[in-house]
């Protein structure tokens, strides 16, 4: 059991360099968005609208190697079946997302089969470690996805005595 343990710093390295890296990206894409906000014809919109869903959306997808599309769609295929389950579980867990609209982003016929896949998604974690790892690592860069933008310090302003 302690050789094994040598092996955990370096991954708790890489996963805190990994986590910083897609916080800085975000930060940036987050910049952009504000820079664009309300340069369209309805103010108050941003150019490219992405919400955190859509950004969990796409993390489960690359994990997965398919498509956002895919991922939400409405087949039934098996090869679907567990990245949308996990789908369904992360937001949960992340967002607190509630059932009724999982169900109509995936195409579920109602709140019951998120309440399944939610239920598989832990019966998975507790008999696979690799499992759980993938999904506690897809738990953290969706918290880091869903926390709001850190705010930019506000300029401070500098007035001259007397004036």
């Amino acid at each position: 059991m302690n050789a094994a343990l040598h092996n955990i710093t370096p991954d708790a390295a890489e996963k805190a360099s990994a986590l910083a890296e897609i916080a800085e990206i975000r930060a940036r894409l987050d910049l952009l968005q504000n820079q664009v906000l309300g340069s369209m014809a309805q103010p108050g919109t941003a150019l490219f609208p992405r919400e955190w869903i859509d950004r969990i959306t796409d993390l489960v997808a690359m994990e997965w190697g398919m498509s956002a599309a895919d991922l939400i769609g409405t087949s039934r295929e098996q090869r679907f079946t567990k990245p949308r389950f996990v789908w369904v579980w992360l937001v949960k867990h992340v967002g607190n997302y509630s059932d009724v609209k999982c169900a109509s982003r995936v195409g579920y016929a109602d709140s019951t089969s998120v309440l399944h896949a939610r239920r598989r998604v832990e019966m998975w974690r507790e008999a696979n470690a690799d499992f759980r790892a993938v999904t506690d690592q897809l738990l953290q860069i969706g918290r880091v996805i869903r926390a709001p933008a850190a705010a930019a310090p506000a300029e401070e302003a500098t007035e001259e005595p007397g004036q």
